[in-house]
């Protein structure tokens, strides 16, 4: 999980689609980008390295949408419980 605190009064929460996690260089490009106008990111996959594996030959997990959805909530409500981001409004993207 990588996260940046912002300047403005927000924090973006940007998740990874299939295949690409938070160290492809375009979602990295993305969050830089994010970033530099002055709103924090977290850059998060949504998926454990054991599940991307796994997923890789059942293609089952990137269609669980629950799964996806309670792991994006939990994301954003841990920036709610942090001291650094706590008083800011949190906004999800996927």
């Amino acid at each position: 999980m990588y996260f940046s605190s912002p300047c403005r009064p927000l924090a973006p929460s940007s998740c990874e689609r299939s295949g690409s996690g938070r160290f492809s260089p375009r979602n990295q490009y993305a969050a830089g980008m994010i970033c530099d106008a002055g709103l924090g990111t977290l850059l998060f996959d949504l998926r454990t390295p054991e599940e991307e594996t796994m997923d890789k030959q059942t293609r089952h997990l990137r269609f669980d949408i629950k799964l996806l959805a309670t792991r994006l909530v939990d994301a954003a409500t841990w920036l709610t419980h942090i001291d650094e981001t706590r008083h800011y409004q949190a906004y999800a993207h996927a």
